[in-house]
């Protein structure tokens, strides 16, 4: 699953250059509606940084134009992989990050990463490796369980 809950759509990121010119940062407003080609990110607590495509209660909403969003999401998802975000967390008792420093932060990968696709499908397909982990772990977990059962039935 991603970090919104969905699970990995896999659209795959064309080929030719994203333009990435201009994204808006601002807080979300639960009475307001976002854009189509816009997503969430998490502004306070642990998770400061992580994308969603579904509001949550503290968040910011980027929105970008519809080819460069997928590109966005994954920019800020490896920015908050990462920890980037975590360095400029203030607040004691519920760390949070001001919109200008996410704003810069963002703004920052943009212009260095935005043109460079590979890193972002390299990124995407290591998601999909760990989902398939992931998915396999579970499936031996539940073997575990029912031989455990089995083992426990013939005892008894």
């Amino acid at each position: 699953m991603l970090p919104s809950g969905k699970m990995f759509q896999g659209k795959k990121i064309s080929q030719k250059k994203c333009c990435m010119q201009t994204f808006s940062l601002k807080s979300h407003l639960p009475d307001r509606a976002a854009q189509p080609s816009a997503f969430f990110v998490q502004s306070r607590g642990r998770n400061t940084g992580r994308p969603s495509y579904a509001p949550r209660r503290n968040c910011y909403v980027i929105a970008c134009q519809e080819q460069d969003l997928s590109v966005t999401y994954w920019l800020v998802y490896a920015l908050w992989k990462s920890g980037h975000f975590r360095r400029n967390l203030q607040g004691t008792r519920t760390p949070y990050i001001r919109v200008g420093h996410m704003r810069h932060l963002i703004a920052r990968a943009v212009r260095r990463y935005a043109h460079e696709l590979e890193p972002v499908q390299q990124l995407q397909k290591t998601l999909q490796s760990e989902m398939r982990l992931i998915r396999e772990l579970d499936r031996v977990a539940r073997m575990r369980t029912v031989l455990l059962a089995d083992l426990i039935d013939h005892i008894a």
